[in-house]
């Protein structure tokens, strides 16, 4: 007679490979998404003329990433879930931009009676096409209290964060989310801090999130003082610094410069 150990494990046989699966699939969109970064993001910009002639990597990551089901993703770590997130964001930008390429804007894309492209159901998510904007209000703001996300989202433009050179990956999120933030808050002239008049000039990323800041740092103040580089001297400042933001620059982050 067969042991009940035996029958309990060829019963969760077929999870344990359905999990090796979805790792599988995972593993392999991450390197996909590996490959397309390093052949073409510079310093944060993208070289989307390369990009759109060579563009096996970026539908290869998207099919891969679009395998993983919603029970998959239940069972992943939170940084790897919110790591996953954040790459289908972008690779879903990079998309959006290459379909349309060339082209001085994301907001151009598609011509102008396409609507705002954050709205189109261009994210493959769970067997489900839902937007961007929702990607980002019901899945990763709604259920995750990390602020840090709004410093790796990169919307395709030159005031967006900007797009990180490797995927985001679990089990260095947050070493990797503390560099984004260091990054993005050094570039100027979209922010600037004035340590001796006491003044910040930031991105308008800070304002259009400031909730979601305040909610670990009481503000946008409290949360740049924490992510500022000890060097700049931001956290010995005694007293408030005033605040203003910048415009935001919808031009395209293409490496290309245009004409």
């Amino acid at each position: 007679m067969l042991s009940t150990m035996f029958w309990r494990r060829l019963f969760l046989l077929p999870a344990a490979l359905l999990a090796i699966g979805a790792l599988s699939a995972r593993a392999s969109g991450d390197a996909a998404y590996a490959r397309l970064l390093a052949a073409h993001v510079r310093d944060g910009l993208v070289d989307y003329k390369g990009l759109k002639a060579n563009r096996m990597d970026l539908d290869a990551a998207l099919r891969a990433y679009a395998d993983v089901s919603e029970r998959e993703f239940a069972g992943w770590t939170v940084p790897q879930r919110l790591a996953y997130l954040i790459n289908l964001y972008n690779m879903t930008v990079l998309k959006i931009v290459v379909d349309d390429y060339p082209l001085s804007s994301i907001r151009k894309a598609g011509g102008w009676f396409s609507g705002d492209p954050f709205e189109w159901k261009a994210v493959s998510l769970f067997g489900h096409r839902i937007s961007l904007n929702l990607l980002l209000r019901n899945y990763i703001r709604r259920d995750y209290a990390e602020p840090g996300v709004h410093l790796a989202l990169c919307q395709g433009a030159r005031a967006s964060p900007p797009l990180r050179a490797e995927p985001y990956d679990g089990e260095r999120f947050y070493e990797q989310i503390a560099d984004q933030a260091r990054v993005f808050l050094a570039r100027a002239p979209h922010n600037r801090i004035d340590t001796q008049r006491r003044r910040m000039h930031l991105s308008p990323v800070f304002k259009w999130y400031a909730s979601d800041f305040a909610r670990q740092t009481g503000g946008v103040e409290g949360y740049v003082r924490m992510i500022a580089p000890a060097e700049w001297g931001v956290r010995d400042v005694a007293g408030r610094f005033s605040i203003s933001y910048s415009d935001f620059d919808w031009r395209l982050n293409d490496l290309a410069p245009r004409r």
